[in-house]
């Protein structure tokens, strides 16, 4: 694969979660460097905060869950609709070299198919939830747990992502 010039990371939420693919994004950035490759991640709630200030992170774009929740729960359909509109917009407004999908649900998977992007990849049967692998054409076979899962997804790609940067608290 040559490199792309732009990436999109879905990683939805999960405080822990997040925590747990910087590392490998980490590694996407190392592997595909400023300015020639833009990386943006595609986020809801408060976590998109803290991604905000990754420096090697060039874009965050937040789904504004809690606000179509509201309206939703209030019965406000119209709202809702205005609220996805300049999202699904904004999804669609670049195409992406690739789009990784390190949630691997349904949501994810709906997202990683709003979005044009000329290669897309999720988890496979094995390790995606809720089915979503019927919707990603591309599947990593990565390992099951924590961020080894997610660094398979970056080896994918020929890319090794490492967590030696990161000490696990009370190392040496």
């Amino acid at each position: 694969m040559s490199a792309p010039s732009s990436i999109l990371v879905i990683r939805l939420s999960s405080l822990g979660d997040v925590l747990m693919t910087l590392p490998a994004v980490r590694a996407i950035r190392d592997a595909y460097p400023h300015p020639r490759t833009r990386l943006t991640w595609l986020v809801e709630g408060s976590v998109g905060e803290l991604l905000s200030h990754q420096g090697f992170i060039d874009e965050v774009i937040q789904f504004p869950r809690g606000t179509i929740q509201r309206s939703l729960k209030a019965g406000n359909l119209p709202e809702v609709i205005r609220k996805l509109g300049p999202f699904v917009g904004r999804l669609r407004e670049t195409e992406y070299d690739l789009v990784l999908d390190f949630h691997g649900i349904i949501k994810s998977a709906i997202f990683s198919n709003l979005v044009k992007g000329k290669r897309k990849v999720g988890f496979g049967r094995a390790y995606a939830k809720e089915k979503s692998h019927l919707f990603i054409p591309s599947m990593s076979g990565a390992a099951r747990s924590g961020s080894t899962r997610w660094s398979g997804t970056c080896c994918f790609h020929g890319i090794w992502a490492s967590t030696a940067p990161y000490r696990r608290y009370g190392s040496t």
